[in-house]
């Protein structure tokens, strides 16, 4: 920031101020000044200086009852600060010597309090500019110049220790003439900060009578400098330039800090005025936008009522339980001559009683807003009765909140289900068949080429009279006879269990040692796998109502699949353990385990984990199921738990029973050991030892 461009700014504006309306009011206050001042300098004096009392006072009034719709606080605080100016200017007239007012009245005290009123006046356009598009506190403001005029007011009149600025006979002292140099020179840095803040003040809006308030101001101070008679020609000057300055401030302040806040509060009530003719506008504009839609909705709504007519779909309107309307479609449904005959009926009178209650569950007591879905019967006109599918949902039908319902008949849609069911069991049934007569096809043949292969490498030992080799192939022979007895059996007791024709002999045993015989028998076959086999149990008796030779077959098969699918020096384990009013038989392994969704469908018939030809282990995909059938024929339950690469394990549970009478009277007549090995050699069938 340049002085030049600060000289220049206050040149133009200067320019501004200068312009002819003020050129001449200037002079006119001056002419008026010199007539008062050529009929008596006193007068002069009083009346000047009572001007600026006067316009302070006035500034003040109006700044702190227009203050809180003012937004510019520069021009408020000024107008306060000039008030308080104004009441200092009126001690200063009051002291004024030949006034007599006051007893204690001198020229120096006089003189004194016009330097107090300059420097006030100064300090208050530097701080005013603080206060730029601020609101401000009034009160806040004027309790602060009050305490400042007090404080002056008492060391002035009660405390004589001010220095002179006034000698009779002397004239202003050096102090007075430095004091007056040193309040022009205070008054470049207002000026300054008036420059800073042009943009803020909008000089444009001829706010620059402020400076021509300050530029008299200083010109007061500058006569006041050389001056030597207090009622000289240029103390003249300087009350002079002193009423031009106020009058010009009170300009400013009066356009700005009056008049403004009208024109704010006026503007807004304009701008108000402009936004209701817009909205009015606006208004006018929607309103007929109404009527056009209302114009379009009428022949919408013709459109739809012809277009609901001739839905494909059965449509229907009730409010509460009246039917209100009814399309072409639901009159041919319910088989009725016209839509008459529906209308106006209660609800009820076509649905079918046993109905009744879930449709008002559903439909009439709920309030839900929602779509809502109900399949239920309804009852033609001539008794008939359909299966129908209902969605329902809120609509306004002739200016009444009703209900619309869409009506599907279902009868041929569920017969379309039912046959496709039926179709699907079938190609599934048959699926099944397939798969079991070429799995079948499999096991009987493989046993068989075997047995064949087997006879004709006999031929060859027979004419070598090799009596070794002959045996080694009649126990291929045999055990592949036993595999087919195994299937045999399995699909004689399959048949015999589907017709209901197969009898369990139930007897009350003890499971323990049954169990416990069956696993010492297949030893031989486990350990020839290299698989531990390991038998634990909790009691030593623990008695079932079972068929022996059932749970015989139940072990042998869970232990032949245990060793099929073990892994090489796994472990098999046997444990029976009494749970509450329950005997727990567990059977578990550390094989291969059952995948997670084949394990809901292992114990269905024909079932098989690895279905294909090119299996590892052989089986007909029975065993399982006939497991199952023949525990839950002794009241039993099966579970399965098993993990991939983990193993597996069949959980049995059997009701206790606590009743002896019946228990079986010797241990040969329950087991025989020829028997039992008989029927391992059946169930282990599948498994070859060489």
């Amino acid at each position: 920031m340049r002085l030049n461009d600060i000289l220049s700014w206050i040149n133009i504006n200067i320019r501004k101020a200068f312009n002819i309306k003020n050129t001449l009011l200037i002079l006119g206050i001056t002419m008026i000044c010199t007539l008062v001042y050529s009929y008596n300098k006193l007068l002069f004096h009083f009346l000047s200086e009572s001007y600026t009392v006067l316009i302070g006072f006035l500034m003040l009034v109006v700044a702190t009852n227009v203050s809180e719709a003012s937004e510019n606080g520069f021009f408020s605080f000024l107008a306060i600060g000039f008030g308080y100016v104004g009441a200092i200017n009126l001690l200063h007239v009051i002291n004024y010597e030949g006034i007599n007012i006051i007893s204690k009245s001198s020229l120096n005290i006089s003189i004194q309090l016009g330097a107090i009123s300059t420097y006030i006046q100064a300090i208050s356009m530097a701080i005013a500019f603080k206060f730029i598009n601020k609101k401000v506190d009034c009160r806040k403001i004027t309790y602060i110049y009050m305490t400042a005029i007090t404080v002056i007011t008492l060391v002035t009149y009660t405390l004589d220790i001010s220095p002179a600025f006034y000698l009779e006979g002397y004239g202003q002292t050096v102090l007075n003439h430095w004091i007056n140099i040193f309040s022009c020179l205070i008054f470049i840095f207002p000026t300054y900060l008036l420059y800073k803040h042009k943009n803020e003040l909008d000089f444009e809006k001829d706010n620059y009578t402020v400076i021509l308030s300050m530029i008299f101001t200083v010109l007061s101070r500058v006569f006041l400098i050389f001056y030597i008679d207090p009622n000289g020609i240029i103390a003249f000057l300087a009350h002079v330039c002193r009423v031009l300055s106020f009058y010009f401030l009170y300009k400013s302040i009066m356009k700005l800090v009056l008049r403004e806040p009208y024109n704010i509060l006026f503007k807004g009530l304009n701008d108000r005025t402009c936004k209701l003719e817009e909205i009015n506008k606006e208004l006018n504009i929607k309103n007929n936008q109404l009527e056009t839609t209302r114009d379009r909705l009428e022949k919408s709504k013709e459109r739809y009522k012809q277009l609901v007519k001739s839905l494909p779909d059965s449509i229907l309107i009730r409010c509460g339980e009246e039917i209100v309307f009814v399309n072409n479609a639901t009159v041919n449904l319910l088989n009725a001559k016209n839509r008459s005959e529906i209308i106006g009926n209660s609800m009820f009178s076509i649905i079918h009683d046993k109905y009744i209650d879930e449709f008002k569950e559903n439909f009439i007591t709920v309030e839900n807003k929602k779509q809502r879905f109900l399949n239920l019967e309804l009852m033609t006109l001539d008794g008939n009765r359909l299966d129908t599918e209902i969605c329902e949902i809120e609509t306004v039908f002739e200016n009444k909140l009703c209900n619309l319902m869409v009506i599907r008949n279902m009868s041929e849609r569920k017969k379309f289900y039912e046959l496709k069911a039926e179709l699907d069991q079938k190609i599934e049934s048959e699926k099944i068949r397939t798969e079991f007569f070429a799995n079948l096809s499999h096991e009987l043949r493989t046993p068989i080429n075997v047995i064949y292969s087997a006879l004709q490498l006999e031929d060859i030992y027979i004419k070598k009279n090799d009596i070794s080799g002959i045996e080694k192939y009649n126990e291929i022979v045999k055990q592949n006879c036993y595999r087919l007895l195994r299937m045999c059996n399995n699909l004689i007791d399959i048949t015999k269990i589907d017709t209901g024709l197969f009898k369990p002999c139930m007897k009350h045993h003890n499971i323990v040692y049954i169990v416990e015989s069956i696993v010492s028998s297949v030893s031989f076959y486990v350990k020839s796998k290299n698989i531990d086999i390991v038998f634990d149990t909790s009691v030593e008796e623990s008695y079932v109502l079972c068929d022996p030779n059932l749970i015989e077959r139940i072990i042998l098969n869970l232990l032949s699949n245990a060793v099929k699918y073990g892994k090489e020096n796994g472990n098999i384990s046997v444990d029976i353990y009494d749970r509450d009013n329950e005997v727990i038989l567990n059977v578990k392994d550390d094989g291969i385990g059952i995948p997670d969704d084949e394990q809901d469908t292992i114990f269905e018939r024909f079932s098989q984990v690895d279905k294909s030809l090119r299996r590892k282990c052989e089986g007909s995909g029975l065993g399982l199921s006939l497991v199952k059938s023949l525990v839950e024929l002794q009241n039993g339950n099966i579970s399965l738990k098993s993990k991939i690469g983990e193993g597996s394990e069949f959980m049995i549970t059997f009701p206790k029973t606590d009743y002896y009478d019946e228990v079986c009277a010797t241990t040969d007549e329950l087991v025989e050991e020829n028997k039992i090995i008989e029927s391992v050699n059946i169930e282990f069938s599948d498994i070859y030892l060489y």
